[in-house]
């Protein structure tokens, strides 16, 4: 299966790589779920590049990308960020 290619900043590639290096906890454990295509048999990608942000999760058969929201996504500038970085393509489930 080829990799999907999105148009991203170069400088971002080594930052996701660091990202990826340092996953929170909540990260850790939702990947632990989605490697290795348990997810009925969909393959996931973790801390991928698109446009000029990183998106926690991502697979492409089903265009689908997952955002874990952890402390620093409640303060107001960065909920604000979020909102208009990804309004309305993102769905929050609590």
């Amino acid at each position: 299966m080829r990799s999907p290619s999105f148009k991203y900043s170069r400088n971002l590639k080594d930052y996701a790589r660091n990202l990826r290096r340092r996953q929170t906890d909540a990260e850790r454990l939702l990947w632990w779920r989605l490697r290795n295509r348990q997810l009925a048999g969909f393959k996931f990608r973790r801390q991928f590049p698109i446009a000029d942000y990183i998106v926690d999760f991502y697979c492409d058969e089903k265009k689908l990308a997952i955002e874990v929201d952890g402390g620093q996504h409640t303060t107001p500038k960065y909920r604000q960020y979020d909102i208009k970085r990804t309004y309305p393509r993102v769905s929050h489930f609590d």
